[in-house]
């Protein structure tokens, strides 16, 4: 499934008057790739995708571009919200910490906290809301 088919997967489970924004741009490269806007809070995400390693002791780290992790760092860095999320052929994770973007995480890891889609716009809408 193609990136874009899983983010809709996850706006499909966020209330249709809540505010989100998918980012297309040819002209700022390294912007994040939604935006969203609740009553107390806003967040930036990155989607990014992989297959989920069969060893436990692999590391999955997201394909940044140096764009992309300046962007999302200096959001961090101001005290705002920027996730990454790893769409993964066997549950999705959210990366908040910004050396698991750089470092990675191990699959063992990340199994354990894999998230549904519905996971995923719940969590969005408690981070905003």
């Amino acid at each position: 499934m193609h990136e874009s088919h899983r983010i809709r997967a996850v706006h499909a489970y966020l209330p249709k008057e809540f505010n989100r924004y998918k980012i297309q741009t040819a002209f700022n490269n390294g912007i994040a790739d939604c935006y969203y806007v609740g009553k107390r809070d806003a967040l930036w995400i990155e989607y990014k995708q992989t297959v989920m390693p069969k060893r436990d002791k692999t590391l999955i780290k997201p394909n940044l571009s140096s764009l992309q992790l300046k962007f999302l760092t200096a959001h961090i860095t101001a005290d705002l919200n920027a996730w990454v999320i790893v769409f993964t052929n066997e549950g999705h994770i959210i990366l908040n910490d910004h050396q698991h973007w750089t470092d990675g995480i191990t699959a063992e890891t990340a199994r354990f906290y894999l998230k549904s889609y519905k996971e995923l716009a719940n969590a969005i809408l408690q981070t905003v809301n």
